[in-house]
């Protein structure tokens, strides 16, 4: 299987070579096939790469990531994902739709950068800060319970965003009193 991924890899080079000693440049037709082609390429590495950050450390089987692996990994895989909307844009010649998702791609990619220089102090700092959301939700919910209002959603609501908070290691106490929801902050 190496020697076949290793051998993409050289084909793709090639390829990447031989498209700077081309003489038909000059045109659009010419330019749109060669960056179309050359996203497919980029898309089949990132997924080989987000393939590569697998955890079958001993070859046997997979048992997932862990959170701070998850964080990394669910980077990659909305670049990819971004990555392929760009090109799905590109290829039906609706730039200014594709420009939008090259932000998203490009800030997705800047955080996946800094988690991956930072550790896990700054991913635990923005798991904590991705409940901003559902904390102002419970705050909400948990007020209609003390007036007494509280229906069956809302108790599932709760639940869920308890049981989420356990998951990661977040106490509900502590993300009630919770002030500061910047990452790193």
């Amino acid at each position: 299987m190496h020697s076949d991924v290793f051998a993409r890899i050289e084909y793709i080079e090639k390829w990447i070579d031989d498209c700077y000693k081309r003489n038909d440049l000059n045109s659009f037709d010419v330019i749109m096939d060669i960056a179309i082609e050359s996203g497919n390429y980029l898309r089949e590495m990132i997924i080989l790469c987000s393939g590569i950050a697998s955890d079958d450390k001993n070859g046997k089987e997979i048992k997932g990531f862990d959170l701070h692996e998850a964080v990394i990994v669910g980077h990659m895989v909305r670049i990819y994902k971004m990555y392929d909307q760009i090109v799905f844009f590109v290829a039906e010649n609706k730039g200014e739709i594709s420009s939008i998702f090259f932000r998203l791609l490009f800030e997705t990619y800047v955080k996946m950068k800094y988690f991956m220089l930072r550790g896990p102090d700054s991913i635990d700092s923005f798991i904590k800060c991705s409940f901003k959301a559902p904390m102002k939700n419970y705050n909400y919910i948990v007020g209609q319970e003390d007036d007494g209002v509280l229906d069956t959603i809302g108790k599932r609501v709760i639940n869920k965003i308890e049981n989420r908070l356990r998951f990661v290691n977040l106490s509900i106490e502590e993300m009630v009193s919770n002030r500061n929801w910047k990452i790193d902050g």
